[in-house]
């Protein structure tokens, strides 16, 4: 078994559920960050930005117990398009550094995976829940990764993090991302839509991307590949050797 450590700010499942499920031979242990008195969740940029304090992260990974662990995982898309690229591969490598272990978080795995495949003209979907300023972060964040994004949509599907089936995913994606993309991106760690990118590839014939599963690619290339997982999409699947 691989043992993944899971931080996040988010209340909602997401990574901690979706790495299981793609891949049986993962489990995951979650810290959930919240500085808010209650202990809910933030729910927009401002209150996001408190949640990646150097200081907050790095205990909250002490109580992970790392030492038990093979990886860590930053798991908040929406942290990251706050943070911008810099701050995040940051964190990461701070994280890294102080727990030598391999440490991803979601749209710095995504960079990784777009160009590991060499992709380069982008649709980015968000779950309702992110609001018009989250999604406008999360396009300017590709931006200035040097993608082009077509389109950076909410996609009408269920408010209700708990409630969104793959199949409205597919449907609503299918019937609304331009064609003209090399790659689509699910993004939003609470998003579960990782059933819903097999059915999209074959359907939209392009890369699909989504948040949780870029995190398990990042997490198997940086321990050297031991997972085999099919049936989540392109990114995942087992590489072929070459026998010429």
């Amino acid at each position: 078994m691989i043992d993944v450590g899971i931080l996040t700010p988010h209340a909602a499942a997401g990574a901690d559920d979706e790495l299981c499920v793609m891949a049986v031979d993962v489990r995951t242990r979650v810290r959930r960050i919240s500085l808010l008195p209650d202990g809910s969740a933030p729910t927009s940029p401002e209150d996001l930005r408190p949640h990646a304090d150097p200081s907050l992260v790095d205990a909250a990974a002490a109580e992970l117990d790392p030492m038990s662990l093979q990886a860590i995982a930053y798991a908040s898309t929406s942290t990251a398009y706050v943070l911008g690229h810099r701050d995040e591969r940051e964190l990461v490598a701070r994280l890294a550094d102080r727990w030598d272990l391999p440490v991803c978080s979601t749209p710095a795995s995504t960079v990784d995976a777009l160009r590991h495949l060499g992709a380069e003209r982008l649709a980015v979907v968000h779950p309702p829940w992110f609001g018009e300023d989250r999604n406008a972060l999360g396009a300017a964040y590709f931006r200035g990764q040097g993608f082009s994004v077509s389109s950076a949509d909410l996609a009408d599907v269920t408010d209700d993090p708990a409630l969104v089936q793959p199949a409205e995913v597919v449907e609503w994606v299918a019937e609304n991302v331009p064609r003209d993309v090399d790659a689509v991106f699910l993004g939003g760690n609470g998003f579960r839509a990782a059933r819903a990118v097999d059915p999209l590839e074959q359907c939209l014939d392009r890369l699909v991307l989504e948040s949780s599963q870029v995190l398990l690619w990042s997490v198997n290339e940086s321990l050297g590949n031991p997972l085999n997982v099919r049936g989540f999409g392109r990114l995942l699947e087992p590489r072929r050797e070459d026998h010429s």
